[in-house]
């Protein structure tokens, strides 16, 4: 046992300081071979008709400009097939926005005529690719607000008040457009159509803001900028009508209620909480119902307003969250957990389910950016044990509460830690708002075997994948467990703040981390091989393997670094250990986890990532030839549509059983990123973007070699190297009661 805690000790994680080498790419473009040719001569003439009725029929005009929902064929969805050649500003066009399978074009009143004689007659090769790969044109409508359905289906009950939804305003260039869709909005607010929902559930940070001048900040931003979208709380059903049948919105989601969501766990007496010391102990923040347990009132690290007075709180649920925060594994002391403290935050924001009326998604998204503000330098870590009550209506759109929460969290450098959320008589699989927040790690629960390891999903737990291509969820972990009271609950509520408690003590021990830092280390350390949609990766965390120490047999380099798009970055010369070979071939296992801090787009469906990361561990044969030790998987049981969108996932999570005869001194990692659809934000091309911060983590395994491969890393490695943690605070954390 001695000699383990030693081990422990002196395997900390190990900081990368090599910088990757760059070279420049040579861009490519549409050419001959793009051109679908089965298919040009038939949307010439289609495409040509099509043009012609659009500039014959009533349309609606927004100084003098209108929408045009372009779809493509399901083989030209790519980015690289964008028609900004057939929609060019010489013919009075633009394209806009990604969306709806294609994208949103602007078209000044008498561009259709042009439009239909440039189809019909173009022999420029450029415009024959679009023409080939366009399959349809239409106006834009409220049917696509809608995504196909009545406005008796999104409202059925006509004397229902007080609705929420979502709301984004349809995209423009021209700034006159725009001025007439914020004059639109102004009205509805002036005329009490919408508002942001109760006063009482104001931001109660007293920062001086009001409806009208929350109000008025989104839509002077859609002014200048051409995007934006609003919760709102419409009054009836004909004021949902009058904003749907204005031209205003091109995307409409209905907003669900947010709510709290085999071996015994544990056993004996009730821990004492007032027995440790919490002196040191890094903190969570605890999005929840609040706390009233008199037990943890010393664990608290900080007190701060609440959005919701105490009679309406689910105090019970913020209550049994906060105590696995703090102390999970004293509760559940048969399960195999690590022994890690923290003090919490507890930020009382969810209401009892029975509360009417509850805040807004507008509200509370106002609250948690104030607390961020607030907490700022108490934690970096926020539990959200809490989901909307119903999946997104499309599978490819990123929920409004899942953008919101990701927008706070990357602009305060914070790592949010959300449930996947549980089956319900409604939803019996899809994950739910805010599990499918890009920045977060999303938890889902899983059993504990007789041993008290890790095993199987748990049947209540909902389910990935996310949408645009993300791999939900992350993480999985034990979701049956005692909490505070003695009781026992089942819920993904519970998983997630397992992990919670884990990312902050990973966040205190790392030097300069961040969160997709922490985010990849915890990663890294799962132990399933390709990702689960019920387990996502597996679980952070083995006996004594944390997260920030190197586990037995296995050495782990962890960097962060910016890379401008548009080039070929290579980390060169990597010597693997000399453990890692049997004579000439190489042996073990290598696992790669980069995450990408991505750019975003306003539009939220199947374009949301304008940014991606390529990555894998290269090497050289005896011959010289490059060969992969580590590549991208191909997904090969996947749609091509589906592929797509997964390369698009800012997290890249490989692992390879490594094998072949390779050149000592030859591996080399590569990474590059990508970008798509800058037109949206009126960039020209990739070169405007500026670097990219990107966050790696590498592991070398090999069973039986101990502390030698760690050793020999270090030896081979030199002044490439330093410890990732400050070995001098180091204490092995498995010997605290």
């Amino acid at each position: 046992m001695a000699e383990e805690q030693r081990r422990r000790v002196v395997h900390p994680v190990l900081k990368f300081l090599r910088e990757a080498s760059p070279k420049s790419v040579s861009p490519g473009g549409k050419t001959e071979a793009g051109i679908v040719k089965g298919r040009l001569k038939r949307q010439r003439k289609e495409l040509s008709e099509s043009f012609l009725k659009l500039g014959k029929s009533d349309i609606k005009f927004r100084a003098g400009r209108s929408q045009l929902v372009v779809k493509m064929f399901e083989d030209s969805n790519a980015s690289s097939w964008t028609p900004s050649d057939i929609f060019s500003k010489k013919d009075g066009c633009e394209v806009v926005f990604p969306s709806h399978d294609g994208y949103i074009v602007e078209a000044e009143d008498g561009a259709f005529s042009r439009l239909a004689k440039k189809v019909k007659e173009t022999d420029r090769v450029k415009d024959k690719v679009d023409i080939s790969r366009i399959e349809s044109v239409h106006l834009f409508s409220a049917e696509y607000a809608l995504k196909g359905r009545e406005v008796d289906e999104v409202w059925p009950d006509d004397d229902a008040k007080d609705k929420v939804f979502h709301f984004w305003l349809l995209p423009y260039r021209s700034f006159e457009a725009r001025s007439s869709i914020v004059a639109d909005f102004k009205r509805f607010f002036n005329e009490g159509v919408v508002s942001f929902g109760s006063e009482k559930y104001r931001s109660p940070f007293n920062r001086g803001e009001t409806d009208e001048s929350w109000l008025g900040r989104v839509l002077n931003e859609y002014q200048e900028r051409g995007i934006a979208s609003l919760s709102l709380q419409v009054a009836n059903k004909g004021a949902f009508q009058k904003i749907v049948s204005s031209g205003a919105v091109f995307r409409i989601d209905s907003s669900s209620p947010v709510s709290t969501n085999k071996t015994v766990p544990g056993e004996g007496e009730e821990p004492s909480p007032h027995l440790v010391d919490t002196e040191g102990l890094p903190s969570v923040v605890v999005v929840d119902g609040g706390h009233s347990s008199k037990s943890y009132e010393g664990w608290k690290a900080m007190d701060v307003p609440p959005l919701v007075p105490s009679h309406e709180a689910d105090l019970r649920h913020g209550n049994q969250v906060a105590s696995i925060v703090c102390h999970g594994h004293a509760w559940n002391n048969n399960l195999n957990l690590p022994k890690v403290d923290c003090k919490f935050i507890p930020a009382q924001a969810i209401t009892k389910s029975n509360v009417w009326p509850q805040p807004t998604t507008h509200q509370i998204l106002n609250y948690l950016r104030d607390l961020a503000e607030e907490s700022k330098g108490y934690s970096s870590v926020w539990n959200l044990s809490f989901n909307e009550e119903l999946p997104t209506v499309d599978n490819d759109e990123v929920s409004y509460l899942g953008d919101g929460i990701s927008r706070i969290a990357r602009d305060f450098d914070i790592l949010p830690v959300v449930s996947i959320g549980n089956v319900s008589t409604k939803n019996k699989k899809r994950l739910c708002p805010p599990a499918d927040c890009e920045a977060a790690i999303t938890v889902s629960g899983r059993e504990a075997a007789q041993e008290g390891i890790p095993d199987n999903p748990c049947i209540y737990s909902l389910q990935g994948p996310g949408p645009s291509g993300m791999r939900k969820p992350d993480l999985s972990w034990f979701s049956y467990l005692r909490v505070i009271g003695g009781g026992y609950e089942n819920g993904t509520s519970y998983s997630a703040p397992l992990v919670a408690s884990l990312a902050a003590h990973t966040f205190k021990k790392i030097k300069d981390p961040s969160p997709d830092l922490v985010k990849a280390l915890l990663i890294n350390r799962s132990e399933i091989e390709s990702h689960d949609p019920s387990l996502g990766w597996g679980t952070p965390w083995e006996e004594g393997d944390y997260p920030w120490l190197c586990a037995k047999d296995s050495v782990t380099l962890a960097w962060q670094s910016k890379l401008k798009p548009g080039f070929d970055y290579y980390w060169d010369d990597i010597l693997l250990p000399e453990e890692m070979f049997d004579g000439d071939k190489v042996t073990g296992e290598a696992v790669l986890t980069a995450i990408l801090k991505p750019k975003t787009s306003g539009v939220l469906g199947r374009h949301y990532f304008v940014t991606r990361l390529q990555t894998s561990l290269r090497a050289r044969n005896l011959s010289g030839n490059k060969v992969y030790l580590i590549k991208p998987s191909s997904q090969a049981s996947l749609s091509k549509k589906e592929k797509n969108d997964i390369k698009w996932n800012p997290v890249r999570h490989h692992r390879s059983k490594l094998s072949g005869r390779i050149r000592r001194g030859s591996v080399s990692l590569y990474a590059r990123v990508y970008s798509r659809d800058l037109y949206q934000f009126e960039m020209k091309d990739h070169h405007e973007l500026g670097e990219q911060d990107v966050a790696f983590v590498l592991t070398f395994k090999k069973d039986g070699t101990d502390n030698s491969l760690y050793n020999s890393t270090i030896r081979d490695l030199g002044s490439d190297v330093e410890h990732a943690i400050d070995v001098s605070q180091e204490i092995d954390v498995s010997t605290q009661q």
